[in-house]
């Protein structure tokens, strides 16, 4: 077992390997303990080889680096020839027998198994002259500290997110096809981490806190996962007894990147328990072009509604929207009544603020066929 990172004590620039019969005891015998000139960006294993990142140097070890001292075996640390190391811990990615990684010259390289006398051999992918990408990544910002990658075994695929010169988010997504050994540029993908689990890569946004699944489908839209909410069943009290709903409206705030979707349920069986499976009877969109723009004036908000340090914190604007559906869109017959609203759009943001419905409690003797 092999950590490092312990910020105490000043032991940053320190790697520690466990006892070989207990795994998270780093003490006595069996133990060992590796200082580096650099603090230790991070550890990484491919090709049975241990890999140890710093700023400016990588260095291995691995089974064959093995020496007996004093009856004792201990490893030893060879250092890889390479003019610098990884731009930060989440940008490097093991795949196979090689590693993937950022430089902190923002030049993305691949660490191979060499045939010198280092073992590995460091091969810089961005800078070659016909498939590189060096006129991309020198218009990439100089910190990449909350750069990541990940790696998408179904596609065979590394993605790099990082930032443009002066972003102040990973604005960039630079794609590399390991079996055809060629870059590109995936856009709108702008993602904080990623995770790979049960054969789908999660991602969170950087914007807000939406989570998405990325390649999924069969078209790379860069939508998020939908979220879905549903209202109760509202039945007046009077669930034995059929209605006549021909008038709904929602009042909500949504911002102008939203797409928000509204149906209307009506569940035509006298059903005690609503299980969802009413029938749809509309259904209605609004994005953007359902916004008032230039809703609320001049000066009507109040001063100091506001804690200090929150106010302005909000990127995106969020503004009034109703939707309204009348005679002509409803005007249905059932025994109760439920909204569902949904939306998968990136950095799309609503607010529900009210609900209300126009409903009439049809007589006893109320059929279908009644008017």
């Amino acid at each position: 077992h092999w950590v490092s990172g312990i910020t105490s004590a000043n032991k940053t620039n320190y790697v520690y390997k466990s006892s070989n019969s207990d795994f998270d005891v780093f003490t006595g015998t069996g133990t060992d303990s590796f200082p580096f000139p650099e603090n230790v960006n991070w550890l990484v294993t491919a090709s049975q080889s241990l890999f140890v990142f710093t700023k400016n140097t990588i260095n291995t070890t691995s089974y064959w680096d093995l020496q007996e001292e004093s009856g004792v075996l201990k490893y030893n640390f060879r250092t890889i020839q390479g003019t610098e190391g990884a731009a930060c811990n989440a940008s490097i990615v093991s795949v196979g027998a090689n590693v993937f990684y950022l430089s902190s010259s923002n030049k993305i390289n691949r660490i191979v198994p060499g045939g010198n006398v280092y073992g590995f051999e460091v091969v810089e992918l961005s800078d070659r002259k016909y498939q590189g990408i060096s006129g991309l990544t020198n218009t990439l910002d100089k910190d990449q500290s909350d750069s990541f990658a990940q790696y998408y075994p179904e596609q065979n695929l590394i993605k790099w997110h990082v930032k443009s010169s002066g972003s102040t988010i990973n604005d960039v997504c630079i794609v590399y096809d390991v079996e055809k050994d060629m870059f590109l540029v995936d856009t709108a993908k702008y993602f904080y981490d990623a995770t790979y689990f049960n054969g789908q890569v999660y991602t969170v946004s950087m914007v807000d806190t939406t989570v998405f699944k990325d390649e999924f489908g069969t078209d790379d839209d860069g939508w998020s996962i939908n979220f879905v909410y549903w209202t109760k069943a509202f039945d007046e009290g009077e669930f034995t007894l059929k209605k006549c709903y021909w008038e709904s409206r929602t009042d909500t705030f949504i911002n102008p990147l939203a797409v928000l979707t509204q149906e209307i349920f009506l569940n035509n069986y006298i059903d005690v328990y609503w299980t969802y499976t009413g029938t749809l009877v509309d259904t209605k969109t609004i994005d953007i072009d359902n916004i008032d723009m230039m809703a609320g004036g001049i000066g009507t908000e109040a001063t100091g509604t506001f804690p200090v340090g929150t106010e302005g914190s909000s990127t995106i604007t969020m503004y009034p929207a109703t939707i309204l559906r009348t005679k002509g869109n409803l005007n249905c017959k059932g025994y109760s009544i439920a909204f569902r609203y949904s939306m998968a759009v990136v950095w799309g943001s609503v607010r529900l603020n009210r609900l209300g419905y126009k409903v009439e409690v049809l007589p006893w003797l109320a059929t279908n066929l009644t008017a």
